[in-house]
Protein backbone atom coordinates (compact mmCIF):
# COMPACT_ATOMS: atom_id res chain seq x y z
CA UNK A 1 0.00 0.00 0.00
CA UNK A 2 2.67 2.30 1.01
CA UNK A 3 4.85 1.41 -2.25
CA UNK A 4 1.94 2.64 -4.33
CA UNK A 5 0.91 5.51 -2.27
CA UNK A 6 4.70 6.73 -2.99
CA UNK A 7 4.39 5.79 -6.87
CA UNK A 8 1.30 8.34 -7.27
CA UNK A 9 3.34 11.30 -5.05
CA UNK A 10 6.39 10.61 -7.14
CA UNK A 11 4.03 10.66 -10.25
CA UNK A 12 2.67 13.96 -9.12
CA UNK A 13 5.59 15.76 -8.02
CA UNK A 14 7.24 14.58 -11.48
CA UNK A 15 4.15 16.51 -13.03
CA UNK A 16 4.68 19.86 -10.65
CA UNK A 17 8.62 20.01 -11.60
CA UNK A 18 8.18 19.59 -15.14
CA UNK A 19 5.05 22.30 -15.46
CA UNK A 20 7.13 24.57 -13.33
CA UNK A 21 10.28 24.14 -14.61
CA UNK A 22 10.10 22.12 -18.23
CA UNK A 23 12.41 19.18 -16.37
CA UNK A 24 12.96 17.12 -13.48
CA UNK A 25 14.57 18.55 -10.69
CA UNK A 26 14.77 16.86 -7.49
CA UNK A 27 14.21 19.58 -5.21
CA UNK A 28 10.73 20.37 -7.13
CA UNK A 29 9.68 16.39 -7.52
CA UNK A 30 10.04 16.78 -3.56
CA UNK A 31 8.24 19.87 -3.05
CA UNK A 32 5.35 18.66 -5.45
CA UNK A 33 5.53 15.18 -3.57
CA UNK A 34 4.86 17.06 -0.24
CA UNK A 35 2.64 19.84 -1.60
CA UNK A 36 0.28 17.26 -3.43
CA UNK A 37 0.37 14.61 -0.65
CA UNK A 38 -3.46 15.17 -0.21
CA UNK A 39 -4.44 13.82 -3.06
CA UNK A 40 -3.19 9.95 -1.75
CA UNK A 41 -4.49 10.71 1.88
CA UNK A 42 -7.94 12.04 0.65
CA UNK A 43 -7.68 8.85 -1.98
CA UNK A 44 -7.75 6.44 1.31
CA UNK A 45 -9.70 8.26 3.51
CA UNK A 46 -12.46 7.71 0.74
CA UNK A 47 -11.29 4.00 0.03
CA UNK A 48 -11.66 3.30 4.47
CA UNK A 49 -15.53 4.72 4.23
CA UNK A 50 -16.62 2.72 1.08
CA UNK A 51 -14.71 -0.37 2.88
CA UNK A 52 -16.80 0.33 6.01
CA UNK A 53 -20.11 0.22 4.04
CA UNK A 54 -18.34 -3.46 2.47
CA UNK A 55 -18.01 -4.32 6.21
CA UNK A 56 -14.69 -6.05 4.47
CA UNK A 57 -12.82 -8.45 7.10
CA UNK A 58 -9.25 -8.63 5.02
CA UNK A 59 -6.35 -6.50 6.47
CA UNK A 60 -6.65 -3.01 5.35
CA UNK A 61 -3.34 -2.40 3.76
CA UNK A 62 -4.27 -5.34 1.63
CA UNK A 63 -7.70 -4.27 0.65
CA UNK A 64 -6.44 -0.74 0.05
CA UNK A 65 -3.23 -1.84 -2.19
CA UNK A 66 -5.48 -3.55 -4.37
CA UNK A 67 -7.62 -0.49 -4.52
CA UNK A 68 -4.47 1.76 -5.43
CA UNK A 69 -3.93 -0.30 -8.64
CA UNK A 70 -6.26 1.47 -9.82
CA UNK A 71 -4.20 4.63 -9.78
CA UNK A 72 -2.58 3.18 -13.14
CA UNK A 73 -5.34 5.25 -15.29
CA UNK A 74 -3.79 8.47 -13.47
CA UNK A 75 -0.87 7.87 -13.67
CA UNK A 76 -0.81 7.36 -17.10
CA UNK A 77 -2.52 10.84 -17.86
CA UNK A 78 -0.14 12.38 -15.31
CA UNK A 79 2.92 10.50 -17.93
CA UNK A 80 0.82 11.99 -21.43
CA UNK A 81 0.68 15.70 -19.25
CA UNK A 82 4.25 15.63 -18.67
CA UNK A 83 5.14 14.32 -21.77
CA UNK A 84 2.66 17.18 -23.63
CA UNK A 85 4.04 19.66 -21.11
CA UNK A 86 7.77 18.96 -21.79
CA UNK A 87 7.10 19.03 -25.78
CA UNK A 88 4.76 22.03 -26.48
CA UNK A 89 6.40 25.27 -26.71
CA UNK A 90 6.04 27.76 -24.28
CA UNK A 91 3.66 29.87 -26.34
CA UNK A 92 1.39 26.24 -26.07
CA UNK A 93 1.53 25.22 -22.47
CA UNK A 94 -1.33 26.69 -21.80
CA UNK A 95 -3.61 25.39 -24.42
CA UNK A 96 -2.13 21.89 -23.88
CA UNK A 97 -3.08 21.68 -20.23
CA UNK A 98 -6.86 22.55 -21.19
CA UNK A 99 -7.06 19.96 -23.63
CA UNK A 100 -5.38 17.98 -20.81
CA UNK A 101 -8.06 18.91 -18.52
CA UNK A 102 -10.88 18.16 -21.01
CA UNK A 103 -8.99 14.67 -21.20
CA UNK A 104 -9.50 13.93 -17.56
CA UNK A 105 -12.88 11.98 -18.26
CA UNK A 106 -11.03 9.35 -19.35
CA UNK A 107 -8.97 8.03 -16.23
CA UNK A 108 -12.43 8.87 -14.56
CA UNK A 109 -14.09 6.59 -16.09
CA UNK A 110 -11.13 4.07 -16.06
CA UNK A 111 -10.77 4.39 -12.71
CA UNK A 112 -14.40 4.23 -11.89
CA UNK A 113 -15.00 1.23 -13.74
CA UNK A 114 -11.67 -0.53 -12.31
CA UNK A 115 -12.53 0.52 -8.53
CA UNK A 116 -16.01 -1.07 -9.42
CA UNK A 117 -14.76 -4.43 -10.59
CA UNK A 118 -12.51 -4.34 -7.17
CA UNK A 119 -15.73 -4.06 -5.12
CA UNK A 120 -17.90 -6.48 -7.63
CA UNK A 121 -15.34 -8.86 -6.66
CA UNK A 122 -16.64 -9.91 -3.30
CA UNK A 123 -20.31 -8.00 -3.64
CA UNK A 124 -23.23 -7.77 -5.89
CA UNK A 125 -24.34 -4.73 -7.94
CA UNK A 126 -25.52 -2.33 -5.52
CA UNK A 127 -23.11 -2.55 -2.87
CA UNK A 128 -20.00 -2.36 -5.64
CA UNK A 129 -21.73 1.16 -6.97
CA UNK A 130 -22.23 2.43 -3.85
CA UNK A 131 -18.93 1.74 -2.44
CA UNK A 132 -17.66 3.34 -5.47
CA UNK A 133 -20.08 6.51 -4.81
CA UNK A 134 -18.64 7.15 -1.39
CA UNK A 135 -15.10 6.83 -2.34
CA UNK A 136 -15.94 9.13 -4.85
CA UNK A 137 -18.10 11.56 -2.92
CA UNK A 138 -15.51 11.18 0.11
CA UNK A 139 -11.78 11.60 -1.96
CA UNK A 140 -12.79 14.14 -4.30
CA UNK A 141 -14.49 16.99 -2.33
CA UNK A 142 -11.54 16.59 0.32
CA UNK A 143 -8.92 16.85 -2.54
CA UNK A 144 -10.93 20.27 -3.83
CA UNK A 145 -11.77 21.64 -0.75
CA UNK A 146 -7.98 21.52 0.64
CA UNK A 147 -6.98 22.81 -2.98
CA UNK A 148 -9.05 25.32 -3.35
CA UNK A 149 -9.10 26.14 0.73
CA UNK A 150 -5.26 26.38 0.77
CA UNK A 151 -4.42 27.29 -3.03
CA UNK A 152 -6.83 30.31 -3.83
CA UNK A 153 -8.42 32.65 -1.52
CA UNK A 154 -12.20 32.11 -1.27
CA UNK A 155 -13.43 35.47 -3.40
CA UNK A 156 -11.26 34.88 -5.60
CA UNK A 157 -12.60 31.21 -6.32
CA UNK A 158 -15.73 31.89 -8.71
CA UNK A 159 -13.22 34.46 -10.77
CA UNK A 160 -11.12 31.39 -10.92
CA UNK A 161 -14.21 29.64 -12.80
CA UNK A 162 -14.58 32.11 -15.35
CA UNK A 163 -10.90 32.51 -16.36
CA UNK A 164 -10.72 29.03 -16.80
CA UNK A 165 -13.32 29.04 -18.96
CA UNK A 166 -11.96 31.52 -21.27
CA UNK A 167 -8.70 29.71 -21.39
CA UNK A 168 -10.31 26.61 -22.81
CA UNK A 169 -12.02 28.43 -25.04
CA UNK A 170 -9.05 30.33 -26.09
CA UNK A 171 -6.86 27.00 -25.81
CA UNK A 172 -9.12 25.26 -28.20
CA UNK A 173 -9.12 28.33 -30.83
CA UNK A 174 -5.25 27.94 -30.87
CA UNK A 175 -4.92 24.19 -31.23
CA UNK A 176 -7.71 24.46 -34.13
CA UNK A 177 -6.02 26.76 -35.78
Amino acid sequence: MVRRLLVLSLGLGCAVSVLASGRFTPRLIADGMVSFAFVPLAEIAGFAISRRLLSRRDRFSLDADRFLHGDWPWLAWILALVALAACSPSTRAFAVLNVMAIGMVLPIAASIRLDYRLFRSTNDRGRAAAAVLAQRLVAWPLVLIYFLGVAIPPRNVLHLFVELGNMMSESIKVLLS
